[in-house]
């Protein structure tokens, strides 16, 4: 599974003046009386590259459901580039850890049912 976070060339700053890309705050995620992941706190800076790695059903991929905005943190704040995050993000570049094309259509078509 992979997140990018897509952004014009003149929004980028040098690496000595790098302010956080993604925040995560107090975060804790959760699916009925599960509690998937709980209280995380993680800063990504601008140009900074992060591997996020645990064993199987740790949260890994909830945690980036939730920076994607296909999730909602039970508590606490995500926040892209300063802005919270409320629903999908349209400056995310997301894939998925299974595979989720229609079949049936070309690559084009399944490129093309994304939000624009």
């Amino acid at each position: 599974m992979a997140l990018a976070v897509v952004k014009s060339a003149t929004t980028m700053m040098s690496p000595d003046k790098r302010r956080p890309m993604v925040s995560i705050d107090s975060v804790t995620m959760s699916f009925g009386t599960f509690i998937a992941v709980q209280n995380v706190d993680l800063t990504v800076a601008d140009g900074e590259f992060l591997a996020i790695v645990g064993p199987t059903g740790c949260g890994k991929s909830t945690i980036l459901n939730a920076i994607a905005g296909l999730l909602k943190p039970a508590s606490g704040t995500v926040s892209i580039d300063g802005a919270p995050v409320h629903g999908v993000q349209n400056n995310i570049g997301y894939l998925f850890q299974q595979d989720a094309l229609l079949p049936w259509k070309t690559a084009l078509e399944n490129v093309e049912l994304g939000p624009m």
